[in-house]
């Protein structure tokens, strides 16, 4: 688990992305997988539900994997589909990815491909191509040095209706074969995988969204602060909070910057222990900070799960007194984290509201 220097008033343990052309219905969702697409999309791309995040922002159609790696500070994998600006005048796979190999070769730092795991494959019905390749990736500074790490990527192209498609799938060398799993599916458990269950369809609508939205009993007085793509659901009060989405966190705040924050993770060393993780969090607060008493910690039902841990505890940065009430419960591999950081003085202000907020949350 990544040690954080985002204390102050957003302080959080960071623990933590066969063709068919009608439109489909609910029950085409593979068993395991979630659907990820935005309106226009003519294909459908499946990832699994357990440690992959769906990502449409940006205006892109991927995931990620949940996990965040303490040397990018990042998730450690993604996958992503898109048609490429740069196709214009490419007629086929191999015209394209010529103009590829050309770019990386020039822009990406050691790049090398990998003829030997390249090769013909089939994307969404379509006769495709796999590209495989390394490379070394800037993920920030060391001094005034550019920091690189080895990264690994696959890049599977097809033609659809005379449009190039590329598929990516990155992620840190060292985790490439673990993730490879999910992309490549378990021919033994009947899993086709990412790539054996990606197709191409009509354009996706909201009217088909509406197919795959369930409906949610909102609490009185409350409203949705989640997205329906996010594995859990929070609500917010109607009044007093905003809200803020990243990438793998919901923060919602008062104007007094006290603020609540929900990540989900499946961070390594835990031995899927609640009370170690919960002792691993605490021990990355003491690196940030100056962590006082434990005031007080219970196990409760969270999110409709049993066995989770909900605790209360104070700490010093900066010469500020602040105050935490922070919920952590497991389902399967996955720790969800719910935390609500506020100044000592601003911390009865908003307990009620807190207190709503963990007791509606819903694990999916």
């Amino acid at each position: 688990m990544k040690k954080t220097a985002k204390l102050l008033l957003i302080l959080i343990c960071v623990v933590l992305i066969a063709s068919s052309f009608a439109a489909c219905s609910k029950k085409d969702i593979p068993d395991g997988y979630q659907l990820v697409a935005r309106e226009g999309d003519n294909f459908r791309l499946y990832v699994p539900t357990r440690g992959w995040m769906p990502n449409t922002d940006g205006g892109i159609t991927g995931a990620y994997y949940s996990v965040i790696d303490d040397e990018t500070d990042s998730p450690i994998a993604y996958v992503r589909v898109y048609t490429p600006d740069d196709s214009e005048g490419c007629k086929t796979v191999e015209e394209y990815w010529e103009i590829c190999d050309a770019k990386l070769s020039a822009e990406l730092k050691e790049y090398k491909y990998i003829e030997s795991e390249s090769g013909k494959t089939v994307l969404g019905g379509q006769s495709a191509h796999k590209y495989v390749y390394t490379a070394q990736m800037g993920v920030g500074t060391e001094g005034n040095e550019i920091k690189y790490v080895p990264y690994k990527f696959m890049q599977i192209i097809t033609v659809y209706r005379e449009n190039i498609y590329v598929m990516m799938f990155s992620a840190l060398e060292s985790e490439y074969a673990n993730r490879l799993v999910d992309m490549n599916g378990n021919p033994d458990e009947e899993d086709k995988g990412i790539i054996g269950n990606f197709r191409f369809a009509e354009p996706y609508s909201s009217d088909e969204k509406k197919k795959y939205d369930k409906k949610v009993d909102i609490p009185e007085g409350m409203k949705l602060a989640s997205t329906k793509e996010r594995p859990y659901t929070l609500f917010m009060p109607d009044d007093g909070w905003s809200i803020e989405r990243g990438a793998n966190i919901t923060t919602v705040s008062t104007s007094d910057k006290s603020n609540l924050t929900v990540q989900y993770t499946m961070p390594d060393g835990t031995d899927h222990d609640i009370q170690k993780y919960w002792d691993k969090c605490i021990e990355d607060y003491k690196n940030v900070m100056t962590v006082g008493e434990e005031i007080s910690k219970a196990t409760k039902k969270i999110g409709g799960v049993d066995g989770g841990i909900v605790g209360e505890f104070s700490g010093v940065s900066g010469g500020v007194e602040y105050r935490f009430k922070q919920a952590i419960v497991l389902k399967g591999d996955v720790f969800y984290v719910i935390t609500y950081t506020a100044t000592a003085e601003n911390y009865d202000k908003h307990i009620s509201d807190v207190n709503k907020m963990i007791d509606n949350f819903i694990v999916k």
